[in-house]
């Protein structure tokens, strides 16, 4: 371990821009006899165009401000002795790209749940290899298989094995 100060963020990070505001819209609920008024549950609306608007902007702030910070975290990963866990958290980070694959398109963990699969895994070990649990990957391959056409998990075998 070095006796070397932290590393510093390069100074765009540092200068990054300010973080988007949501805006406050008061909403009250009432649950066993409380009120409570909530001013961001507009936010739960995953289909209105607030509030995909606001959430592109904050998970673009997040990457201007993070920007660069992928070696450091390398390096502290690195350091600690961690490599294993720093393969996962890169590997995580491609898996969450944040990319929407189109409708007949695999998502990372869906090619990933499939290829565990294909190698001859169970549910159980899937879900151990990717700390998942097992009703995750049992959802992750229903959803692939409506994706590829596809009725049991013997398909499955022969359809990948045809693709590699």
């Amino acid at each position: 371990m070095s006796n070397e100060p932290p590393a510093t963020p390069p100074a765009e990070i540092v200068e990054a821009t300010e973080p988007p505001s949501a805006k406050q819209v008061p909403s009250q609920r009432t649950f066993h006899g409380d009120t409570v008024t909530d001013e961001y549950a507009w936010l739960t609306s995953k289909d209105d165009p607030d509030t995909i608007g606001y959430l592109t902007a904050e998970n673009a702030y997040a990457e201007t401000a993070t920007a660069g910070l992928d070696s450091l975290r390398d390096e502290i990963f690195e350091e600690i002795k961690a490599p294993l866990w720093a393969a996962r958290a890169r590997a995580e980070l491609v898996r969450i790209s944040g990319r929407a694959p189109g409708p007949r398109e695999l998502t990372v963990t869906e090619q990933r749940v499939a290829e565990l699969v294909a190698r001859g895994m169970s549910n159980r070990e899937v879900a151990a290899e990717l700390f998942v649990s097992v009703r995750a990957v049992e959802s992750t391959l229903t959803k692939t298989y409506a994706k590829l056409g596809l009725r049991s998990r013997a398909e499955l075998l022969t359809r990948w094995h045809r693709l590699d």
